[in-house]
């Protein structure tokens, strides 16, 4: 599994690993968590991020979908600031999904 060599926010300026397959992405102007095709399947096929495509997943709030999914791997990258992130990540899908625990979805 490669690193994505562009994005749909731009040139990338950093491309880090969190897990095989699985990176995260920032540009001049934006960025988002990248899921490679091989991974995307393990994220519930009725949850999308905003701009269609499975693999990108921006920074506002698409972020948090693959941070549940793979909180394994995100737990790993983020280490000493993994509660606090997941606990973010809960939040956001909560109110994006505008239900009591969205993370249900995602199981």
């Amino acid at each position: 599994m490669q690193p994505p060599t562009s994005s749909p926010w731009g040139n990338i300026d950093t491309c880090d690993e969190v897990a095989p397959g699985i990176y995260d992405i920032t540009t001049p102007s934006h960025g988002g968590i990248y899921v490679s095709p091989e991974l995307t399947g393990k994220i519930p096929p009725e949850i999308k991020p905003f701009s269609g495509d499975r693999s990108w997943w921006e920074e506002n709030n698409d972020w948090a979908v693959p941070v549940l999914v793979f909180e394994d791997e995100f737990r790993a990258y983020f280490r000493d600031g993994a509660d606090e992130i997941l606990d973010e990540a809960r939040e956001t899908v909560k109110f994006s999904l505008g239900e009591p625990d969205g993370r249900e979805k995602l199981t």
